[in-house]
C-alpha cells in the first residue's frame, strides 16, 4: 500500500471551510493604519482582522435589538471623537485627558439615559447594586482592566454579598447532610503482602 504524501504548504486556519472568495476593494490611508495597528495589536493578519470586523458586525445585528445596536455605536463615536481615538491611554490621565475622558462619560451617560429612559442623573455609588458591580467586574477581566480603586466600597460590599451567599450555601449543605446522611463505601481490605 502507497503511503500518502504529506501535504505542502502552510496549515489551513479554516479548517473545514473553503476560503474561495477573494475580495479586493480601495480604503483610504487612514483605515488602513487603524486597519494594520489593529491586526498587530491582536495578533492577526491585515486580512484575519478584516474577516474579523466584519463578522462581527453581522454578530452584533443578530442579537441586538437595533436601537441598542445604535445606541453602542454612538458609544463608540463618543470614545473614538476624543483625541484618544481608538486607543485609550491607561492611566494616569494628565489634566487635559481626564477632563476630556470626563466630557466622553457625560456623553455615554447622556445616551444611556435616552435609550434606557432614565434620569439623566446616575444614582450614588451607595445605591448601587452588587449584582450590577459583579457584572461590571466580570466584564472589566474580559477586557484586562483593573477595578477602579474608587469604588472600593462597592467592592467591599460585593464580597460582603459573596460570603453571605457562601454563608448560606454551607450552612443549607450542612442541613442537607444532617437530614439526609451520605452513605460511604468502605475501602476494600488489603490484602498482605506475599514474600
Amino acid at each position: 500500500m502507497a503511503k500518502k504524501k504529506p501535504k505542502v504548504g502552510r496549515p489551513r486556519r479554516h479548517e473545514g471551510m473553503r476560503l474561495s472568495k477573494n475580495r479586493t476593494f480601495r480604503i483610504r490611508d487612514d483605515l488602513d493604519l487603524h486597519l494594520e495597528t489593529a491586526a498587530r495589536l491582536s495578533g492577526r493578519s491585515v486580512s484575519e482582522e478584516i474577516e474579523y470586523r466584519l463578522d462581527r458586525t453581522f454578530l452584533e445585528g443578530r442579537f441586538t435589538p437595533p436601537r441598542h445596536e445604535d445606541a453602542i455605536r454612538a458609544v463608540r463615536l463618543a470614545m473614538d471623537k476624543s483625541s484618544f481615538g481608538a486607543y485609550w491611554p491607561g492611566p494616569p490621565f494628565d489634566e487635559e485627558q481626564r477632563a476630556e475622558a470626563e466630557e466622553v462619560r457625560t456623553v455615554v451617560n447622556i445616551i444611556i439615559a435616552a435609550v434606557a429612559k432614565l434620569p439623566p442623573e446616575p444614582l450614588p455609588v451607595e445605591k448601587w447594586s452588587t449584582e450590577a458591580g459583579e457584572w461590571a467586574r466580570t466584564l472589566l477581566q474580559m477586557i484586562h482592566v483593573e477595578w477602579p480603586p474608587d469604588l472600593s466600597s462597592l467592592a467591599k460590599r460585593m464580597e460582603e454579598e459573596r460570603r453571605k451567599r457562601l454563608e448560606a450555601y454551607y450552612a443549607e449543605r450542612a442541613e442537607q447532610d444532617a437530614r439526609f446522611p451520605r452513605k460511604t463505601k468502605k475501602a476494600p481490605a488489603k490484602e498482605p503482602e506475599k514474600k
